[in-house]
């Protein structure tokens, strides 16, 4: 099920040294994973790190470009490297982005896609 998806920009300014972009979205009960993908064609995004609703730390990820996917579950061999395995609360969820060093170009632009599942789900 899918639970966000978004086009992200930052505009670029001459005295920005970093940009943080912080997104949130909502995950209902009873899901036992979320995967998230995220396509960064230009700049590479620095940091990412997810909260989950209990303001727990629940993904660290660093240098992001291209493709990248990743999955946070309650099953530790579901779960990807760099993400905290435990039970998936619902509520708002929040995501943080860190770009430094933003090129000079008229504009940054990045997609992310988050889906839930649940235990009996094929991830």
């Amino acid at each position: 099920m899918q639970l966000s998806e978004r086009k992200i920009e930052i505009v670029a300014r001459d005295s920005t040294a970093s940009s943080f972009i912080i997104e949130h979205f909502e995950v209902p009960k009873q899901l036992s994973s979320l995967m998230f993908r995220l396509d960064v064609p230009d700049h590479p995004i620095d940091i990412v790190l997810i909260y989950d609703s209990q303001y727990n730390l629940r993904a660290e990820l660093s240098g992001v470009s291209a493709k990248k996917r990743f999955v946070i579950s309650e099953d530790e061999m579901i779960a990807s490297r760099g993400t905290k395995v435990g039970q998936i609360p619902s509520g708002e969820w929040m995501m943080a982005l860190q770009i430094a060093d933003v090129v000079p170009a008229t504009h940054w632009v990045a997609r992310y896609t988050v889906e839930g599942f649940e235990a009996d789900d094929i991830i």
